[in-house]
């Protein structure tokens, strides 16, 4: 029995140590900052990506309330600072609350809050595809990111699927926009600056929200927003099919919108290949996707062109259609963008959803739309929340912290 127990813990350190040999040599894109941090975030997306199909396979929901409890640990564990860390000096004050029955938590910059009764606000959607994470979560990034910009930060706890579909999210995130619009200065909000902003599947709720509310907003930062579900083979999708898996891949986005819209995990197939939206509907929406039209040739993103979508299944299409030309699930589809408010888009290279931040960008600027657009050449999915406040720091992420910073301190509180 205890020669069989050392065989087995024998064959396991081999096996983890042949793991770690295949992460430490698993290639990368060339010139690609920090490598090592960036091979162990993939990895740990491949291990999560691994364990949700095991999950599927025998029967446990991978959205279950235990599994996002762990989910969240782990991720918290990630992005906020270690026990003995103080990355950021204690200079806000936190609070929580409800707006129009929805959790808020409020991050307010001590610093700011003698100098005026109303402050700039930034009303933050955070990420994890509709499914995962909470404010919880963000708690590290969020400070830094009150104390970095000098706003109050109003972080929404909306609800999530797969317990709460489309349009459980925007709904949320809309009632708390419209609480905080209309109750400004007793909110201490300045009613000149109030900001949506949410990275992912958060920033899909920021753009959607600017949709409805247009000039009642001062502006809209959108980070890494997934802004459409019609095409899963933009060149981006194209470009970053396979770089990094664990991080961003189109397995994942697709899995991401079928969960928010409430839709069978089996209709994966069909997403990713461009089979689930009628032909009629693709005809009308597919020039918002136009690669040759849409991307810069200045920004040199790519060598490859959106691919066709390709005829769907009646049923198929009957349950996906509703959800895709909804601009409240979809915003890139909308019909109309005049008079939303002005737009900082952050996209990053090695990101399936790099393309539509990109293409986004460039059709409010074609409705006269003011748009700032930075593409972060060494930046991956995910990437803004390492900018501080957490353990984990990229270079390229705290630069876009910066130039976020610099951009509001001209705009807003008008510092040069």
């Amino acid at each position: 029995m205890k020669v069989l127990c050392l065989l087995t813990l024998s064959m396991l350190v081999l096996v983890l140590a042949y793991r770690i040999h295949l992460v430490l040599q698993r290639p990368l894109p060339p010139g690609l900052p920090e490598p090592e941090k960036i091979r162990w975030l993939d990895e740990c997306g491949r291990i999560a990506l691994a364990a949700n199909s095991l999950m599927q396979y025998i029967g446990v929901n991978p959205g279950s309330d235990s599994l996002k409890i762990l989910s969240n640990t782990l991720f918290a564990l990630m992005f906020n600072p270690l026990p003995w860390q103080r990355p950021d000096p204690v200079t806000l004050t936190v609070i929580q609350d409800v707006y129009d029955g929805v959790p808020v938590s409020v991050y307010t910059p001590q610093k700011t809050a003698s100098s005026s009764p109303t402050q700039p606000t930034i009303i933050y959607f955070h990420g994890g595809g509709w499914t995962w994470l909470s404010v919880g979560v963000y708690d590290g990034p969020l400070k830094h990111l009150a104390n970095s910009t000098r706003h109050k930060v109003i972080a929404v706890e909306y609800r999530k699927a797969p317990r709460h579909v489309f349009p459980a999210a925007y709904e949320d995130c809309l009632a708390v926009t419209q609480y905080v619009v209309k109750n400004a200065r007793q909110l201490g909000v300045r009613q000149d600056a109030i900001i949506v902003a949410g990275d992912g599947a958060g920033g899909n709720l920021a753009a959607a929200v600017a949709l409805a509310l247009r000039d009642k907003l001062t502006m809209q930062i959108l980070i890494n927003p997934a802004l459409q579900a019609l095409n899963f083979a933009t060149p981006s999708y194209q470009d970053n099919a396979r770089l990094l898996p664990g991080i961003t891949s189109a397995e994942k986005e697709a899995t991401n919108w079928l969960r928010y819209a409430g839709a069978s995990p089996r209709l994966l197939p069909k997403l990713l290949t461009n089979q689930h939206v009628s032909h009629a509907h693709v005809t009308r929406l597919q020039p918002h996707l136009d690669s040759r039209k849409r991307l810069p040739r200045y920004l040199n993103l790519t060598t490859r062109h959106t691919a066709a979508s390709r005829r769907a299944e009646v049923s198929v299409a009957k349950e996906m259609d509703v959800k895709v030309t909804d601009p409240r699930f979809c915003p890139m589809l909308t019909t109309d963008v005049t008079g939303v408010a002005n737009a900082y888009v952050i996209a990053s290279h090695y990101d399936v959803l790099r393309d539509e931040a990109v293409m986004y960008a460039h059709r409010l600027l074609d409705s006269k739309i003011k748009v700032k657009l930075k593409h972060y050449r060494h930046a991956f999915h995910g990437f803004f929340l390492f900018s501080g406040g957490g353990w984990i720091t990229f270079t390229e992420s705290v630069q876009a912290m910066d130039d976020l910073v610099d951009f509001l301190n001209l705009h807003i509180f008008n510092i040069t």
